[in-house]
């Protein structure tokens, strides 16, 4: 993989931001997890957050825990939980992404409203119906103070969502 080398820099460099190497961290780790997602190679997941928990530990340390970067590491987590059906640990990554991306943009910001949804299915894959339910009802009056169209993708997925929790509710 092309991104492997550029890691491999980035280490050996004395001087310079470790920020530089949590950036290419995370492009490794998003690669490996497309990948993962594609062939279904689990070897990749395990990689994919060994990326990601090298790039949090750097921006935790250089950046903070309320930052965007972090918490789109965080976030980035979230997803390889998901794909590897650890949704304990992806409902816990979303809701710090939720609560962070909350702090720094404001209650009505769009990453709010992704992260919210994330965090929904989670929960919902969890089977609290519950959590799912305030969570996705989050992420809508989000959209809807946004003003965002019905065809919208983000919208579109998010009541296709609503809808299959909505059946699980009925059986």
């Amino acid at each position: 993989m092309s991104l492997e080398p550029a890691v491999a820099i980035y280490r050996r460099r004395k001087q310079g931001s470790s920020l530089a190497l949590a950036r290419a961290l995370q492009h490794l780790g998003t690669a490996y997890h497309k990948i993962e997602s594609m062939t279904e190679k689990p070897v990749l997941c395990i990689k994919s957050k060994k990326c990601f928990g090298e790039a949090l530990k750097i921006r935790y340390e250089e950046l903070g825990q309320l930052h965007p970067d972090t918490a789109s590491i965080v976030n980035c987590l979230g997803g390889v939980y998901m794909t590897t059906r650890n949704y304990t640990d992806a409902r816990l990554s979303y809701l710090e992404v939720v609560s962070v991306r909350q702090a720094i943009f404001g209650i009505f910001h769009p990453s709010v409203a992704v992260a919210a949804h994330a965090l929904a299915n989670a929960a919902l894959y969890l089977g609290d119906l519950e959590e799912a339910t305030i969570y996705y009802c989050k992420a809508l009056d989000i959209y809807e103070a946004l003003n965002l169209r019905q065809d919208h993708p983000s919208l579109a997925r998010l009541l296709r969502d609503m809808k299959r929790m909505q059946r699980l509710r009925e059986t």
